[in-house]
C-alpha cells in the first residue's frame, strides 16, 4: 500500500471517529444540563464506590448494601436516560469508525482505499469503465492471417487470457507485459482493464501516457521536484501508455531506463503499450531499454484491423 495514501485515510479515519465522539459528548451533556439528577446519580455512584473500596481495605465491607445502592442507581439513572441518545454516531457499526478489525482493515477502509488509489490513478473517465467483461471478441477476425499464421480472434483471446490472468494474480511474482501493435487494436482498453482489476484489489496504480511521462520528467529535471518522480517508482502498478510517440530526449530516455531497471529491482509490476514493433522499439529507446522489455516482459503482438473503424460502421 502507498505509505502517503494510507496515512491520509487513517487521518480521515480517526478524525471521523473524534468527531462522532465529540458530538455524543455534546448530547450528553446537553441531557446532563437539562437534568441535574444525572451529574447528582453519577456522584453518588462514586462516593459509593470509594467508600466500598476504602471498607475492603479496612477489613470492613457490606458487600450487600453495596450491591443494592450501586443497582438501585443504575435502575433510577437507566429510568432518567430512557429514550436519551448519548452514544457516538459512528459511520461503520462494524469497526466503529476506526477502520480496523480482527485480522486486517474494516471494508470501509478498504472500499476508502480503493477510492484514492482509484482517484491518483490517472484514469480517464473512458479508462474506468474499460473492464474485462465488457471486452468484445467479436470485433477481430476469425480469418488466419498468412503473416502469423493464427487469426485476430485466436490471438486475441490468448492476450486477454494473459491480461487476465497478471490482474487476477496479481500479488504473485511474475513478469511484466509489453503490449505492441498498431492503433485501435485494444491495447489501451486491455490496460485499463487491467488497471481497474489491481485498483480493485486494493492495489495503487499509475496510468499515463508516455507523453506526460516525459512532461513530468522534464518538469522534475535534476531533482528540483522529486515528488513528481515518486509515483513512478513506488506505485504498486506503473502502466505507461503509447511507448514512441512522446517527445523523446536522452535525459528522458536515461529517466525511462532507471524507472524500469528499479521496478524490476523491487519486484512492482508494469504494463507498457506501444504502436512500434521490437526493432522500432530498439531503433527509439536503445539497446539497453528494449533488453529489459525482452528480458523482464511478456511480448503480447495485436494484430487485426482498426476495431475503432469496426465500430464506427
Amino acid at each position: 500500500m502507498n505509505q502517503h495514501i494510507l496515512q491520509k485515510i487513517n487521518r480521515e479515519f480517526s478524525l471521523k471517529r473524534q468527531r462522532a465522539q465529540e458530538d455524543a459528548a455534546r448530547r450528553k451533556e446537553a441531557l446532563y444540563t437539562a437534568c441535574p439528577a444525572l451529574g447528582e446519580l453519577d456522584a453518588k455512584a462514586a462516593s459509593t464506590s470509594a467508600e466500598y473500596f476504602r471498607g475492603r481495605l479496612a477489613g470492613q465491607v457490606d458487600e450487600t448494601a453495596y450491591q443494592k445502592t450501586m443497582a438501585d442507581i443504575s435502575a433510577r439513572r437507566q429510568e432518567l436516560m430512557r429514550g436519551a441518545d448519548i452514544e457516538p454516531h459512528f459511520e461503520c457499526a462494524v469497526c466503529e469508525d476506526t477502520g480496523k478489525v480482527k485480522g486486517g482493515y474494516c471494508k470501509c477502509f478498504q472500499k476508502r482505499m480503493i477510492e484514492e488509489n482509484l482517484a491518483n490513478a490517472n484514469l480517464s473517465v473512458t479508462a474506468a469503465h474499460e473492464r474485462f467483461e465488457n471486452f468484445n471478441f467479436e470485433y477481430y477476425s476469425t480469418q488466419t492471417e498468412p503473416t502469423f499464421g493464427v487469426s485476430p480472434r485466436k490471438q486475441i483471446e490468448k492476450i486477454y487470457n494473459v491480461c487476465k490472468g497478471f490482474a487476477d494474480n496479481f500479488s504473485r511474482p511474475g513478469k511484466n507485459l509489453l503490449l505492441v501493435g498498431t492503433p485501435g487494436l485494444g491495447k489501451t482498453f486491455l490496460s485499463s482493464a487491467i488497471a481497474n482489476s489491481v485498483l480493485e484489489q486494493g492495489y495503487t496504480v499509475v496510468y499515463i501516457s508516455a507523453a506526460e511521462f516525459c512532461s513530468r520528467v522534464q518538469a522534475g529535471k535534476f531533482g528540483e521536484r522529486p515528488e513528481i518522480m515518486e509515483p513512478f517508482y513506488e506505485a504498486d502498478l506503473l502502466i505507461l501508455d503509447d511507448l514512441g510517440t512522446e517527445f523523446r530526449t536522452q535525459f528522458t530516455t536515461s529517466v525511462l531506463g532507471d524507472v524500469i531497471d528499479r521496478r524490476l529491482r523491487s519486484g512492482k509490476k508494469m504494463v507498457f503499450s506501444s504502436n512500434f514493433g521490437a526493432k522500432e522499439l530498439e531503433e527509439y529507446y536503445g539497446q539497453r531499454i528494449v533488453s529489459r522489455f525482452m528480458g523482464g516482459f511478456v511480448y503480447l503482438r495485436f494484430m487485426g484491423d482498426d476495431i475503432r473503424q469496426r465500430k464506427g460502421k
